[in-house]
């Protein structure tokens, strides 16, 4: 039964337990240590103007940020910024009884201008699924392609030169028209072009072109005094071609005018003759091959029906199939090789796009894995990757006038500060060299040609 004396023995009982429980600690509750979960800049690396938010995740008192020059409170758990220069931001925790933690994030400014500008000049023709290769002396060679007209394509190639900042024809022509056609600069300044789609077939032809006459002529076999014309082993398009360390060409896959193929073969430039390999483990067209520090090439996509990849060994000419396969099912992707440094063994693949969603994913030679990214900005296909300097990957078109910025470091994409001047897919992005003359960069990147008629040229940079 509640009495007024029990009442008042049950209050009492609540006050001797508070008082207890304040014993020894002044009668307060010891307040909670700070900690930070997490501190990151997104993007770490930006051009100038680019947006950068700070993500803060920490707890037990009051956070503050030091940039070196202002100092204040930070009010929920990010705060975004236009980058303006290299800096270094400091996230500091502190409780009520001064206990205090603090972590570093640091943003560098990159002196990219993540700008595209229509100031170069047109190509002699519009191209779309043709090759844009970089010599040594830093003009550009564009090579075949379509202009937009079905079933029209070109034998014609012209050269870009960033001197002038002109296009003009070469004084040969290739040997016949194709668009989908591999091409790769060899360690003797040529550059081997094979095979295509000249709108009724495929080819098995392969060309050079030598930039010291201009001119195209058929792979001939070199340890034969008459110089007869040799071809690949299978007619392809929508293949690709990769220099190996040794100085052949590895070729892989393509479509043969009905299905794609696993078929693979290495051309030596010192014969001029093709060897023909072990077939890869999957048929694949619209692939892609890279090369590794290791001196291996990583080849991935290009199937309809399996995410299989596999690696391909010079020492032994054969492909190895990985245990780890990609994520989504891609072709006419994008795979970047994630550092420019020839002793960074371990080096990472970005594969982006060319599925149904913007799904991007790492590739790791170390564990042989892949990892999800953040998602890209936009869907991509038949889009175009670029490595840039600051180690950071332009990826353009594809689908719109749109690019954007891979950063490795947080593995997340971000949008370029201005877009392309045209919409362009099929098109060819190459980062040329050595030119501060003209834009006082040491390097920007030509983005040209597209789907459609398309004649005008970017400049990023």
């Amino acid at each position: 039964m509640l009495t007024a004396k029990n009442i008042f023995r049950f209050v009492n009982i609540c006050v001797m337990a508070a008082v207890m429980a304040g014993c020894g600690s002044g009668g307060t509750v010891p307040p909670s240590n700070p900690s930070i979960k997490s501190f990151t800049a997104v993007p770490s690396i930006a051009s100038a103007g680019q947006d950068t938010s700070l993500i803060m995740d920490f707890s037990g008192g009051t956070g503050r940020l030091d940039n070196g020059v202002v100092t204040r409170i930070t009010f929920g758990n990010m705060t975004t910024f236009k980058a303006s220069a290299t800096t270094l931001f400091t996230l500091s925790v502190t409780n009520k009884v001064g206990q205090k933690v603090a972590q570093s994030v640091l943003v560098t400014l990159s002196p990219i201008q993540g700008k595209f500008s229509s100031s170069v000049g047109r190509t002699v023709e519009p191209r779309d699924n043709y090759t844009a290769t970089l010599l040594p002396n830093n003009t550009v060679l564009l090579a075949g392609g379509g202009d937009g007209i079905p079933g029209h394509y070109r034998n014609s190639a012209e050269l870009y030169n960033p001197a002038t900042d002109t296009f003009a024809r070469t004084a040969g022509f290739m040997a016949y028209s194709t668009a989908l056609h591999a091409a790769t600069l060899l360690k003797n300044g040529k550059v081997l072009i094979t095979g295509g789609w000249d709108g009724r077939q495929a080819h098995n032809d392969a060309q050079l072109y030598d930039p010291a006459t201009g001119t195209f002529d058929f792979t001939r076999d070199l340890t034969n005094p008459l110089r007869p014309v040799t071809h690949m082993n299978r007619v392809r398009s929508s293949h690709t071609s990769t220099l190996l360390n040794d100085g052949t060409v590895l070729i892989t896959g393509g479509y043969d005018g009905a299905v794609p193929i696993p078929s693979a073969e290495l051309f030596h430039p010192d014969t001029g003759l093709f060897e023909l390999l072990p077939a890869m483990a999957t048929a694949r067209s619209g692939h892609t091959a890279t090369l590794m520090n290791t001196g291996k090439v990583f080849i991935v996509g290009g199937s309809s029906s399996s995410t299989v990849c596999e690696i391909y060994d010079p020492a032994t000419k054969t492909f190895r199939t990985l245990g780890a396969r990609m994520t989504y099912l891609r072709s006419f992707h994008t795979a970047t090789l994630l550092s420019a440094d020839p002793n960074d063994t371990y080096a990472k693949v970005l594969v982006a796009g060319g599925s149904t969603g913007p799904a991007a994913e790492v590739f790791d030679p170390g564990t042989e894995t892949f990892t999800l990214t953040d998602p890209m900005t936009t869907v991509r296909t038949y889009h175009t990757a670029t490595l840039l300097p600051d180690t950071r990957v332009l990826l353009t078109g594809g689908s719109d006038d749109s690019a954007e910025f891979y950063d490795p470091t947080t593995r997340t994409f971000a949008g370029t500060l201005r877009s392309m001047k045209e919409s362009r897919g099929s098109h060819q992005a190459v980062l040329l060299h050595n030119v501060p003359n003209l834009y006082n960069l040491p390097d920007i990147v030509l983005v040209v040609g597209g789907t459609g008629f398309i004649n005008r040229a970017d400049l990023f940079r």
